[in-house]
């Protein structure tokens, strides 16, 4: 089986439809919004640093996440409700 290559491409969120803009908008509000309330729980729980940022990847319901300062890394992962339990490392 031939495998197909992706070819990405950038779009200019300002050269999308009216509609389709909007929903890009929600999204990244959303993202944002939901960035600093995990930050906050993971600070007040004393999991992250208070000196470092969050850095996160998601793919479906698992969230990767990883605090950083400057071109040190510390990694974690935050697993989705139906995983097991939340570890770091």
């Amino acid at each position: 089986m031939a495998r197909e290559e992706l070819k990405w491409q950038n779009i200019d969120a300002d050269d999308l439809p009216a509609a389709v803009k909007k929903s890009f908008d929600a999204m990244v509000e959303a993202e944002a919004t939901f960035k600093a309330d995990l930050e906050k729980l993971l600070k007040d729980e004393g999991h992250m640093p208070e000196d470092k940022f969050l850095v996160m990847s998601r793919k479906g319901k698992r969230l990767g996440v990883a605090f950083a300062s400057g071109s040190n890394l510390t990694l974690g992962t935050l697993v989705g409700a139906s995983d097991s339990p939340q570890r770091f490392y």
